[in-house]
């Protein structure tokens, strides 16, 4: 017999807001420092559950904020952008 209350199935492609809220992964928004990451794709789940935390903010157009990001283009200033997101969170 299982302790646990509610316990919730989770398959590959679907999240959940804390209320239970089903949010299809599409409907993620990928803002564009996503877009230049390296990871981008790589680390679907961990890169999704970041963007959903944030999705105010990313529908907003505010700052968003993944200290994991790694540049596919070695012309962009990874220490200059995180330097900039410690800022934004202060």
């Amino acid at each position: 017999m299982s302790s646990l209350k509610g316990e919730t199935k989770m398959t590959e492609g679907e999240y959940y807001l804390d209320d239970g809220t089903r949010i299809d992964e599409d409907s993620i928004p990928v803002p564009p420092l996503c877009q230049s990451c390296a990871i981008n794709g790589k680390e679907n789940v961990a890169c999704n559950l970041t963007r959903m935390d944030q999705m105010d903010e990313i529908q907003k157009g505010e700052m968003f904020c993944y200290f994991a990001y790694e540049p596919n283009n070695l012309t962009i200033d990874k220490e200059a952008l995180f330097k900039e997101m410690e800022e934004h969170g202060s």
